[in-house]
């Protein structure tokens, strides 16, 4: 029902009209012109990707599986937190 409702209110929101064209000036404003799926397409030289890309890419990808495998090991080692208990615990007393 809560979904029904949100939409029923979405439904009375005041929308801008969309038909209406652009002014002439907006390219000078340093908004991107829209264009066609199919120029962009058409023109398979624009998505090709280079090797150095490529090889870019690779790097990145296996410097960011580096970090994230480095973020997984432990922050300490045995040994610290071993003294690090034996300083928490000093001069409390024992049980028993």
């Amino acid at each position: 029902m809560l979904p029904f409702m949100v939409l029923m209110l979405a439904g009375c929101g005041d929308f801008p009209k969309l038909e209406t064209p652009a002014p002439d000036d907006t390219a000078q404003k340093g908004f991107l012109q829209l264009a066609p799926i199919d120029r962009l397409t058409a023109r398979g030289d624009i998505l090709t990707v280079s090797e150095d890309t490529t090889l870019t890419l690779q790097e990145r990808v296996q410097n960011l599986k580096n970090r994230a495998e480095a973020l997984r090991s432990p922050v300490l080692s045995d040994a610290d937190k071993d003294r690090l208990e034996e300083d928490l615990f000093e001069g409390l007393p024992e049980d028993g």
